[in-house]
């Protein structure tokens, strides 16, 4: 099968060479086949997958197209040992079977060379990159917990998308398993001294699942994206440092200087707001996911996986915007959720805080209508340090498609920061030629300037 898109400067297909399962070295053990899922892996829908491309540039090794692929699906298999649930198959909306079903392994090839494509990535076009993009694939494998593509380019430099349900990952989950089956890998390429850290997975253990909440459909009709408009603004390390400077109340009066993450979000707020402000008029909600692991009580460390994470939201009324109040305004909100609700993520009490959760979001959204902003950040995690054996990835990114919806990643040099947004194309035509926004954020800037034959 042969998917085609038009990249600059040349005429490229994604072609799927092979489609196959890989399965776990080693059966899982029988007290383990049964994995209960907590309520807030519950409330994820089976359709969602917590998508990552990781890019790679032809090393020096002599390692070809052929090695690479045998090596990866056999330390794939070895890391399923670990990541058990992912070869099983969802039983329904709150039990994973763990069978040792396997998971799907795409193999591709796309003709074109790694730097020509670096030029300009947009969303569409790294959207064929996913497996689960190709309605062959969808209709061979049905639901699987993992699916993986890794298409080649010319250049013999590559990317691999992984694909995990979101029932059981979250997106520190994803850096977590990228990681681990990393470390696999580069044992196998003779870097000896990688330490393999063995993932926990805590499941109903944190909060357990509610039976009378009603199982959500396997598929979804999802919006028609022709309406919308999908972009990816960069701000560098220094441009960023130039907003901070320019929050000069928050500098004199004691409080804590932004961090790059306060800053980029306040400036894309203000600036999307007022953008939507000519045909959604009135106050917005924001929604900000939030990382729980370190939170709860008691915390769990950052390699445990499921999904931990929560999306307080907070109002922010109509009128004339300041960065500045912005960032109060979210740090407010982020305080008072820490203080008051994070603990409360528990077998006692969990299932009463995240019913709360879901009234307030529901009653905040209708007030709000059309005017609401969702933020995720995975900024400051190692993603960057991804190394197989064959050297750390030439670029990382996740291109989101939910309408009014900013997902952060840290560019290549950890100091600046790449801001994938998805908006109603009008208000996407108003806020690219807001001058305020350009003087920070530069539009799907090239990844590797130089051309370099990657």
């Amino acid at each position: 099968m042969s998917t085609e898109f038009d990249a600059s400067p040349t005429k490229t297909a994604v072609e799927i060479m092979s489609r196959g399962v890989v399965k776990p070295f080693s059966r899982t053990p029988p007290h383990l086949r049964n994995f209960e899922l907590s309520l807030l892996d519950q409330l994820m829908p089976p359709w969602l997958y917590c998508n990552f491309l990781v890019f790679y540039a032809a090393d020096s090794s002599r390692h070809g197209v052929s090695h690479k692929l045998a090596t990866l699906k056999e330390s794939l298999s070895e890391t399923l040992v670990l990541f058990y649930p992912l070869a099983g198959s969802l039983k329904n909306s709150t039990t994973i079977q763990c069978n040792d079903a396997g998971v799907a392994f795409l193999e591709a090839r796309v003709n074109t060379w790694l730097s020509e494509f670096l030029d300009k990535p947009t969303s569409d076009l790294l959207n064929r990159f996913f497996p689960f993009n190709d309605a062959e694939t969808m209709e061979k494998f049905g639901n699987p917990m993992l699916l993986v593509q890794v298409t080649f380019f010319r250049c013999g430099g590559f990317v691999l998308a992984a694909s995990p349900s979101h029932k059981l990952m979250d997106a520190p989950s994803m850096c977590t398993f990228l990681k681990t089956w990393a470390k696999v890998t580069a044992v196998h390429n003779g870097h000896e001294g990688s330490v393999i850290s063995v993932p926990e997975f805590l499941g109903s253990s944190v909060v357990a699942p509610n039976k009378n909440f009603p199982d959500l459909p396997l598929k979804a009709s999802l919006p028609d994206n022709s309406k919308f408009a999908t972009r990816r603004f960069v701000f560098s390390g220094s441009k960023i440092n130039a907003l901070k400077s320019s929050c000069k109340s928050i500098a004199t009066s004691g409080e804590k200087l932004p961090s790059r993450v306060e800053v980029v979000q306040a400036l894309v707020l203000k600036c999307a707001v007022r953008a939507a402000s000519r045909t959604h008029p009135g106050p917005s909600v924001v929604f900000q996911t939030l990382n729980l692991r370190n939170r709860i009580k008691p915390p769990v460390g950052e390699e445990t996986v499921g999904n931990l994470n929560w999306t307080p939201s907070f109002f922010i009324e109509e009128g004339p915007l300041d960065i500045e109040q912005i960032i109060r305004t979210m740090r407010r909100g982020v305080k008072e959720f820490f203080e008051e609700k994070a603990g409360r993520f528990n077998q006692r009490e969990g299932a009463d805080v995240m019913m709360e959760g879901l009234k307030e979001r529901a009653a905040i959204k209708g007030r709000a209508g059309e005017n609401f902003y969702a933020f995720t950040s995975l900024c400051r995690f190692p993603f960057y340090d991804i190394d197989f054996g064959w050297g750390k990835p030439a670029w990382i990114t996740n291109p989101t498609v939910f309408r009014n919806m900013c997902y952060m990643v840290d560019s290549r040099s950890g100091e600046g920061i790449e801001a994938w947004m998805t908006m109603d194309q009008e208000v996407m035509e108003v806020l690219e030629r807001n001058r305020e926004f350009l003087a920070y954020a530069t539009i799907d800037a090239p990844i590797n300037p130089s051309r370099s034959r990657m």
